[in-house]
This record gives structure tokens, sequence and C-alpha cells, in this order.
């Protein structure tokens, strides 16, 4: 019988650095429309947990975090 099991510490390493990336762009993203505009914005984190969330559920359905074992 095949079973899947996820791969846990490659997913975790993945899931930091999609994080970090995504409130580094975020930061940049707010100084560069602050910048632009002249007009400072509320920054809000709601954004990159939810776009974390769904990049996090297609990951753990993506065969390459998946350990498939026999036995």
């Amino acid at each position: 019988m095949l079973y899947t099991t996820i791969r846990f510490p490659k997913l975790l390493i993945h899931s930091f650095l999609v994080l970090v990336l995504m409130n580094f762009l975020a930061l940049v993203g707010h100084d560069l429309a602050t910048l632009l505009f002249h007009h400072r914005f509320e920054k809000s984190d709601s954004l990159i947990l939810a776009l974390f969330l769904i990049w996090l559920m297609f990951a753990l359905h993506n065969p390459r975090y998946q350990k498939h074992t026999s036995s």
C-alpha cells in the first residue's frame, strides 16, 4: 500500500523563506508607495498572512513536499 507523508523540514524551511521574502517585499513596496505618492499609507500584515496561508495550502498538496513510502 502507498502512503504519503509530508516532509516537514523542507516545508518549514521553504515556509520561513517565503514569509521573509513576502515581508521584505511588503516593506519595500510600502516605502516605494510612500516615496512615489508623498502620502503615508497604513501597513497591514493581514494581506501577507492571507497570501502565506494560500501558498501553504497549495504547498501541502504539492508532490514536492510529500514523501512516498511503500510497505
